[in-house]
């Protein structure tokens, strides 16, 4: 998401005011023979390393000049026409909105994409995504954007990074609860990250990288809460030319992992924008552009003298004169930007990765620029909450629309990836049930009938890559995703 040259992430709506100038996802790692792949987006303003559309299952972007048509757009959901959808489809004459119509679930098989692309609702579990059957997408909030791009189609002009083969499967989705002041203010993405390569990379990190600008972009903090896993921007003075008096506060949380590093970055030499892919990489280390590490204390640069290692940037209370914030640091306010990133863990074949994001948005209209981050955490804590319940308070589930069976799952398959056994954890009442394990494009791979009591499914035989297992019980049909290494 790249809002430089074009509309920012704007709070309130209609005001034409900004506390986000860009957003974009980093990763990387090392290959077997020791050379550093990475993918990472600034701007855009000198260069690209992501393309709009799906990857093959071998990794490579195989695309025409008709599947980059399809592919470059964004799919608009809103719930209101997959609940009428729901109702209605089985009426005589009935058509399904276009936007359901078009959800783009499968991939062009000539070109060897994977079968499942856009997450849907199977209505009579034939596999094939068809809205005259009952089918829909399996979306979030009330409305929902949902768009696909990978790393592979063309050349790395942002990083010039050698290419990883990732695909990354994005829905930005918001709630309609203009009572509660969190949701209210908060936008959702949640991103599906699949290896589709055939290579494995060590080392291995991904990061996301947010550039506040809270209002005017020169007078802003920056600040983190391992607790909340969340990173934040505020004003470093309490007015801002742009928002006036009582000046807000912006965060990006991460709902469902643990953040492993943040920096910051700030318009010094060696903490400013990184160049190449090997700067790319120290800052999701932890290191500065001059490949030093960050240290506890002041602007968290060696030479401002601070000594020990940190993993993380003013992780203090900017309110608390005792912790290492931006405010007890005395650093002059101006323009910031921050990655949080993951890691190192080993980027296998097929390996996917799930992450919730929150960008969540306060402002204290009786307070100050620091009571604004309180205020912040606050509504952090509460969606957090929200979360973890699945609940929110416009009288929905955090997780979708009304689902059938594959939404209220009695099974649970480890460890992901799997090389030889699959384990199970059931709570479903049969004594016995069948499974058949599907690969990427939908074939049957293994199939079998297991006992309630069975822990764990041989599958040693199987190649490496991205399956599904549908267990069928007497009354439903239920599946988990896994992936073989």
């Amino acid at each position: 998401m790249d809002f430089m040259g074009g509309p920012q992430f704007e709070v309130p709506k209609n005001s034409g005011k900004h506390t986000i100038g860009a957003f974009g996802l980093w990763i990387g790692g090392i290959d077997l023979n020791n050379q550093l792949h990475l993918a990472g987006q600034l701007y855009r303003e000198n260069g690209c390393d992501f393309y709009t559309g799906p990857l093959s299952t071998d990794g490579l972007a195989q695309t025409n000049e008709y599947t980059s048509a399809i592919w470059d757009k964004l799919w608009v959901v809103s719930r209101q026409d997959v609940t009428d959808h729901q109702l209605n489809y089985q009426q005589v004459g009935y058509i399904p909105p276009e936007d359901l119509e078009e959800w783009p679930v499968h991939g062009d098989a000539s070109l060897n994409h994977p079968l499942y692309i856009a997450p849907f609702i199977d209505q009579n579990l034939d596999g094939i995504y068809d809205c005259y059957d009952g089918d829909y997408p399996a979306v979030r909030g009330d409305i929902t954007l949902f768009h696909v791009y990978n790393d592979n189609a063309d050349i790395h002009t942002q990083t010039d990074g050698m290419a990883i083969g990732v695909e990354v499967q994005s829905m930005v989705y918001a709630f309609n609860c203009p009572l509660d002041s969190v949701f209210n203010n908060t936008i959702f993405i949640k991103l599906t990250i699949i290896n589709r390569s055939d290579w494995e990379l060590h080392d291995s990190y991904l990061g996301f990288f947010v550039d506040f600008e809270i209002g005017y972009d020169e007078d802003d903090y920056i600040g983190c809460d391992t607790l909340l896993n969340s990173i934040f921007g505020y004003n470093g003075i309490n007015w801002d030319p742009v928002y006036g008096e009582h000046p807000p506060a912006q965060a990006m949380c991460i709902l469902n992992d643990t953040i492993d590093r943040f920096i910051y970055m700030n318009d010094q030499s060696a903490m400013n924008d990184p160049d190449a892919a090997p700067e790319y990489y120290n800052y999701m280390r932890g290191k500065w552009r001059d490949g030093t590490v960050l240290v506890f204390g002041g602007n968290g640069h060696v030479n401002t003298g601070g000594i020990d290692t940190a993993h993380y940037a003013f992780p203090g209370d900017p309110n608390d004169p005792d912790g290492w914030s931006e405010v007890s640091a005395g650093n002059i306010p101006h323009e910031r930007k921050g990655l949080v990133s993951f890691g190192p863990f080993t980027l296998l074949p097929d390996m996917t990765k799930e992450i919730d994001l929150a960008f969540i948005f306060a402002r204290d209209y009786q307070g100050t620029n620091l009571s604004s981050v309180s205020m912040l955490k606050q509504r952090i804590e509460q969606l957090k909450t929200y979360y973890n319940e699945n609940t929110t308070p416009c009288g929905s589930s955090w997780s979708g629309v009304s689902q059938n069976h594959s939404s209220q799952n009695s099974f649970q398959v480890y460890p992901i990836p799997a090389k030889s056994k699959l384990n199970i954890i059931s709570q479903a009442e049969d004594e016995k049930y069948q499974y058949e394990i599907l690969d990427n494009t939908g074939l049957i791979a293994a199939k079998g009938t297991i006992s309630f009591d069975q822990k764990a499914i041989d599958i040693s035989n199987l190649s490496a890559g991205y399956y599904f297992i549908k267990f069928k019980l007497r009354d439903r049909i239920e599946i988990c995703k896994f992936v073989k290494y």
